[in-house]
């Protein structure tokens, strides 16, 4: 599997890019943790959001390329309101398989959110969830600034 670095400046330039096909309005974003906050948090300063909240669910180890530590997708911690009637923006750093988004879609819909629109930077060929927005889709192993390898 061939390793894909994304740098700091491409990776921001990427999410200034997806919020700016995102219809203005005002959204909740929720961050899928933990390396999904970092991408999160910066959609939420280009949408000039207020409310951030995070779900920390688990499904692959930090290696690189990611090994499946679980069948179903573990929530760890989930600091979700009451959503109801809101439009929340999910973001997370990549979408392998999607089973950890269709997990927070579900856990965002059951807190009464109206619409969910889904980012991810790297989404993979083999993904079987629909997600809304995304800078690269690839069979590579994606290597964030973040990632310390």
């Amino acid at each position: 599997m061939r390793l894909r670095r994304i740098s700091w400046e491409e990776m921001f330039n990427a999410l200034k890019e997806i919020v700016s096909r995102i219809p203005k309005d005002y959204y909740v974003v929720v961050g899928i943790g933990s390396s999904g906050l970092i991408p999160a948090s910066i959609v939420c300063k280009l949408l000039k959001c207020r409310e951030f909240y995070t779900l920390s669910i688990k499904l692959y180890d930090e290696g690189k390329p990611p090994r499946r530590i679980s069948e179903k997708p573990l929530v760890l911690a989930q600091f979700i309101p009451d959503l109801s009637g809101r439009k929340v923006i999910l973001v997370d750093d990549l979408a392998s398989s999607g089973e950890t988004m269709r997990t927070a879609k579900q856990i965002i819909k059951r807190a009464g959110a109206s619409e969910v629109i889904s980012i991810v930077l790297v989404k993979k060929r083999k993904c079987k969830e629909k997600i809304d927005y995304f800078y690269l889709e690839t069979d590579d192993c994606p290597i964030f600034p973040w990632d310390s390898s």
